[in-house]
């Protein structure tokens, strides 16, 4: 029985360098469906296409139509508009990603492309989109993720660099500050931790990695995005980030608007998250609720219920009378009819199962096992599950125990033939003393017949004496 497979998210990678589209493919393309353009007009003609492309990877700087103009096309047609972009390219000018960004692309990766950062941000998108799509998510009207009343903790041991990030934040954020790892540790665990976390590296005593190592393992840590804001660049030190559990990486110095754009992307993603888990744990315990229910009905049902799938493999046993079953259910789970059963028992079940498997239920097929305890008969009712996530049918066989309902037939059965001897017996005997009455009736019938022969004879002699006698 396997499942069915998830459709990879698509992403549409536009560059008109090709050893660029074949870098990002094959960073990409294991895990997601790739396709590429080299131009802005093939770009828009491929994104419009069904099924339409769940990210875009747009490089800015073309021949033709630039960046920016794909993205105001893209963001102008309803037919795409929802699709997140997130521009790729070399140009680091900070008024560029700042245009970008407020013509609605969803982040910003700099060429040359780093993997590790490629996939974060490429995840990060393609879960808010998935989000996006639920419908029962809390968004905004603009199709974001509602984010109000949320604080972000600042830790830097450069009281500027918290200044200056509390600032530019504060209008949208509650924003709070620790100068080194051991208070940011303590504020994450205190009563209101921080909604996300801007974590420098490189600081005295206890460095940023460790620091956020730290905080992953608290109880309320483990769940707010880290981003590491650090003048280190290396490749290496941003997986070494990653590892720790960090959420995104920015590199000092940065651009507001490009942190901007992260800080909203990570809170979203979190926000959202937190909304799901608790939607998921309100349906755990309803779930929870209903299966006792079942699970109370189930236990009061006396026979024994088994799922197995077309080739009659136990794939799941109910057995309240435990001593019913031929073998222990840990026996029976994964083994075929053929290797617990007799050969007859196996062709009625495997006869019942096949006759779901063509109409969706069979009933009334019977089989006999010897247990240690006697000789059981039991009747079967099977049915075909209906399920879209399996592979290939399985079904719910309910085998009830008949045997006192055997014998009381067998009882009857017995009273039913001594009635037959008893009555074939005292037929034999009224046809015997029938035959009795007959003969007798016909020695009465004969005899009468003689008797009156002979007083015919009698009358006949008489009037032959009288005519004698007369005048003569």
């Amino acid at each position: 029985m396997t499942a069915t497979i998830k459709a990879k998210s698509k992403i549409l990678i536009v560059d008109d360098v090709s050893e660029n589209i074949h870098g990002m493919m094959n960073v990409l393309g294991q895990k997601y469906a790739v396709i590429a353009a080299t131009n802005g007009e093939k770009a828009l003609e491929m994104a419009a296409l069904k099924p339409r492309p769940d990210l875009i990877l747009l490089d800015i700087k073309m021949p033709g139509m630039d960046g920016y103009e794909v993205l105001r096309r893209l963001k102008t047609d309803p037919t795409t508009a929802e699709i997140p972009v997130i521009f790729v390219t070399a140009l680091a000018e900070s008024e560029d990603e700042a245009k970008g960004l407020k013509m609605g692309a969803a982040d910003y990766i700099t060429k040359p492309v780093n993997p590790e950062l490629l996939k974060v941000r490429v995840m990060a998108q393609l879960e808010l989109l998935r989000y996006r799509r639920k419908a029962v998510a809390p968004f905004t009207i603009d199709g974001n993720a509602a984010l109000t009343n949320l604080s972000i903790l600042v830790v830097d041991d450069v009281p500027e660099n918290v200044h200056d990030l509390t600032s530019a934040l504060s209008e949208e954020y509650r924003i709070r500050g620790a100068n080194n790892g051991p208070a940011a540790i303590e504020i994450v665990k205190g009563v209101d931790p921080p909604d996300l976390i801007l974590l420098d590296v490189i600081m005295p005593e206890m460095d940023g990695y460790e620091t956020c190592r730290r905080i992953k393992a608290t109880e309320n840590g483990y769940r707010i995005p880290v981003i590491f804001l650090s003048v280190i660049d290396k490749p290496f030190e941003k997986v070494k980030g990653f590892s720790m559990g960090a959420a995104d990486y920015i590199s000092k110095p940065y651009d507001i608007d490009e942190a901007r754009a992260r800080i909203k992307t990570h809170l979203q993603l979190s926000r959202l998250q937190l909304y799901f888990e608790q939607q998921v744990a309100q349906r755990t315990v309803a779930l929870k609720a209903v299966t006792s229910e079942l699970q109370a009905t189930l236990d009061a049902i006396p026979d024994l219920l088994f799922e197995v799938d077309l080739q009659g493999c136990y794939l799941r046993v109910h057995a309240p009378q435990h001593e019913l079953l031929i073998r222990p259910k840990e026996d029976l789970i994964g083994n075929l009819f053929a290797d617990i059963l007799p050969v007859d028992a196996v062709a009625v079940c495997m006869e019942a199962v096949q006759e779901a498997n063509e109409t969706g239920f069979s009933h009334g097929r019977q089989y006999k096992l010897s247990l240690a305890q006697g000789t059981f008969w039991f009747e079967l009712s099977v049915a075909r599950k209906n399920s879209s996530i399996a592979s290939e049918p399985t079904f719910i066989i309910l085998s009830r125990d008949i045997t006192e309902r055997i014998k009381a037939e067998d009882e009857l059965e017995k009273h039913r033939e001594h009635l037959e001897e008893q009555i074939q017996e005292r037929t034999a005997a009224i046809e015997a003393k029938s035959r009795e009455l007959e003969r007798f009736n016909k020695l009465f019938v004969d005899r009468e017949f003689r008797i009156k022969e002979l007083r015919d004879q009698m009358a006949k002699l008489t009037d032959k004496n009288q005519g004698k006698e007369g005048p003569g």
